[in-house]
């Protein structure tokens, strides 16, 4: 679900330094343009104008900037090895997140269904792309709603069976539905491999990534991406903008997935 915040404001607390730095730069352009103007006797005043505008915008959004890094905390996150991900300055609860139709800032919408009654027991929105943590604290909040509604002190003693696909599978909520003694069932992300049920799926449809050696990543050539020289952007062959950052004597490595 895509949040109130562009993503253009997201970084890390490195990235959004090196942002301001930039718009430091620009507004001392723009200042000594102006400075320019203003010892010309017939200066153009529109000119004028349109550097004074630029300076009152980027001015805004330096400032900006730079309350949020003195106030804010960098933003961890919670994998096994935690490291700081990007933070937003408009909404900090929000995170950039890959979906079918492009990368977006916004929120991962998670909703638990009572099965047998088809109905929603819980909904909850979470800043993260990955679904691995958001089980516990829906499970939780279940287990508080029923008891506070008066029908169980622990409705998945109750002989309570939790389903969850691949996205919510690893060692952390295993751990859990295992400590809670809570009837739980989620695929691991190899259980196709296991499955009879698709042993035939490659056969029909191919192979879903490019084949590369062990270890290795696969390397597209440059004759597969779109390059526009003026904008000084790429399209890579699964349709992803690469904005310019740099020129190198190395060959780009473009790492996104077909």
């Amino acid at each position: 679900m895509s949040s109130n915040a562009a993503k253009e404001w997201s970084g890390t607390f490195k990235e959004l330094a090196a942002k301001r730095d930039k718009l430091k730069r620009q507004i001392r352009y723009h200042l000594e343009q102006h400075k320019k103007l203003d010892e010309q006797a017939n200066a153009d005043e529109a000119r004028k104008a349109r550097h004074q505008q630029s300076i009152n915008t980027l001015n805004k959004a330096h400032d900006k900037i730079t309350v949020f890094l003195k106030t804010a905390s960098p933003r961890m996150g919670q994998g096994k090895r935690s490291k700081e991900v990007k933070s937003n300055i408009t909404d900090n609860q929000s995170a950039k997140m890959t979906t079918s139709k492009g990368t977006i800032q916004g929120y991962n919408g998670v909703a638990a269904v009572d099965k047998k009654h088809q109905i929603i027991v819980d909904a909850q929105a979470f800043g993260e792309g990955q679904e691995h943590h958001t089980l516990v604290p829906v499970l939780e909040k279940i287990k508080q709603r029923y008891k506070s509604m008066g029908i169980s002190d622990n409705i998945f003693a109750n002989n309570t069976i939790v389903t969850a696909d691949t996205g919510f599978a690893n060692e952390a909520n295993n751990s859990y539905l295992y400590l809670q003694k809570i009837n739980g069932f989620i695929p691991d992300n190899q259980f196709r491999k296991r499955d009879p049920k698709f042993s035939e799926q490659q056969k029909k449809y191919g192979k879903r990534h490019i084949p590369t050696a062990k270890g290795q990543k696969a390397i597209i050539p440059s004759s597969a991406f779109t390059f526009d020289p003026i904008a000084m952007t790429c399209i890579c062959p699964a349709g992803e903008l690469l904005p310019f950052n740099q020129i190198s004597r190395w060959p780009a490595v473009c790492l996104c997935r077909w």
